[in-house]
Parts: structure tokens; C-alpha cells; sequence
């Protein structure tokens, strides 16, 4: 595959997929709170393109409209995680919980 509209090419795809499967795992198996990419080379849509696309998550979304915080959650059938973005301060995170049954 060559890049596409998220990552400029195959090499820039393969970083961020191996990077967040590393993040996704400690955010599993770590005591931290969750993993920050607000300083880091990726956009909030190159992450929901890595979860739907590459990893196969479903996902939902909340949004409280003009203060431009959203909230994408990310689940599979075992697990799910929450990426939050916030349009004024483009504060961009990702943290872990387990999938509530």
C-alpha cells in the first residue's frame, strides 16, 4: 500500500501502526493513564484510521460541540479504548478500558 491521506507513505503507516500497538500494550499491562500525542507527528483521523482500518475496532464518538472536546471510543469484542481531542488546545490522548459487558 503507498500512503495514503493520513500518512505519507508506507514507512510513515508502519511507524505509527507498530507505535500504537506498543502504546495500546502498555496501556494494558502499565499503570498509566493513558499515552499523549499532542506533541507527536499524527493527527486524530490517522488514529481512527489505524483502529478501524488496520486493527478492525468499531467505534463510537461524543462530542460537546463548541468547546471542540471529543471523545472516539474504540472497541472490539475484548477491549476498548478512548481517544480524546480537543480542538482548541489540540490536546490529543488515548487510554485504555476494559470492555464492559
Amino acid at each position: 500500500m503507498r500512503g495514503n491521506y493520513y500518512f505519507k507513505d508506507d514507512k510513515e503507516r508502519a511507524y505509527w501502526l507498530q507505535r500504537i500497538q506498543t502504546d495500546m500494550c502498555r496501556l494494558r499491562t502499565e499503570t498509566i493513564d493513558d499515552i499523549d500525542y499532542s506533541n507527536e507527528d499524527i493527527n486524530p483521523a490517522g488514529i481512527r484510521w489505524i483502529f478501524k482500518e488496520e486493527l478492525g475496532y468499531d467505534e463510537t464518538y461524543d462530542s460537546n460541540g463548541w468547546e471542540q472536546d471529543t471523545w472516539y471510543h474504540f472497541y472490539n469484542d475484548h477491549e476498548a479504548f478512548t481517544m480524546y481531542y480537543c480542538g482548541y488546545t489540540f490536546e490529543l490522548k488515548l487510554s485504555y478500558s476494559e470492555k464492559e459487558e
